[in-house]
């Protein structure tokens, strides 16, 4: 299943955008189900929320064609318990890599990687989920100006508020923008979840898409967003204009082995 093959760019790093639990892990392991398992290539995994035995363990029943919550109600047949075995070694075999640093910053993706392609000669595909809680690397100078000016009496708790939102969307921007660049010196796709806002107001994701992305301005990578209605809107920083969305991908969720499905 070809999921993204033709969307995932070398040399371009791409947003997968979407709200909290509408499935951006998921669709992330099906993609490295394609790399990693189905083709053998070289697979990165930098998992910043998850363990990584919770990855692996989703990846494993995934790969099985089982649902996760099939194995905590013990309800697994003798077949799929050998199906879980098969699928443990094909892992173990591949060329996978998951890191579940819990502090990482851009720069230490930068080496980690580095490492993996002096020890595998390459590196084909790289996932971050997600981009929040990659490491700003000025993080203490940040936090330390603003409380300096908070101190000072200089701003009210609502101009607070609004630098604390400015700082966070400039560190984010600035990952991605590194993010690219790294992309673009290995000559090799990256994937970088990104967490949306819980959309309050209710807004079209076409909408959703044009102020997130404006909010990013020096961000020349790709955008998809992704919502739970599994839509992916793919939007090319170096076509768009300001308004032009260039691709609506429908998808298919087969809830009982996790998978999508391209329609």
């Amino acid at each position: 299943m070809e999921i993204f093959k033709d969307i995932l760019k070398p040399s371009c790093a791409t947003v997968l955008a979407g709200s909290p639990g509408c499935g951006k892990t998921s669709l992330a392991l099906n993609i490295v189900e394609q790399y990693g398992l189905n083709e053998g290539k070289v697979v990165c995994y930098f998992t910043l929320e998850q363990s990584a035995e919770e990855l692996v363990r989703k990846l494993v029943f995934l790969r099985a064609g089982l649902n996760t919550k099939i194995a905590e109600s013990d309800e697994l047949s003798q077949e799929e318990k050998k199906q879980l075995e098969y699928v443990g070694e094909e892992l173990q075999n591949s060329k996978i890599f998951i890191d579940d640093s819990a502090t990482i910053t851009t720069q230490g993706i930068a080496v980690k990687i580095g490492k993996m392609v002096e020890k595998c000669g390459s590196v084909d595909l790289i996932i971050i989920d997600y981009c929040q809680l990659i490491s700003p690397v000025s993080e203490s100078i940040t936090t330390g100006i603003i409380k300096n000016i908070a101190e000072c009496d200089l701003l009210d708790i609502y101009a607070q508020s609004d630098l604390m939102a400015y700082t966070r969307r400039e560190e984010e921007r600035t990952k991605l923008i590194e993010l690219d660049a790294l992309a673009k010196i290995l000559n090799v796709p990256i994937l970088v979840l990104f967490q949306l806002g819980v959309n309050r107001e209710r807004l079209a994701i076409e909408n959703v898409a044009i102020n997130t992305i404006n909010k990013h301005k020096g961000f020349n990578g790709q955008w998809l967003f992704f919502n739970t209605d599994y839509r992916v809107i793919v939007i090319s920083l170096s076509l768009y204009n300001g308004a032009t969305i260039n691709k609506i991908i429908p998808l298919e969720f087969n809830r009982h082995n996790c998978k999508f499905y391209r329609k």
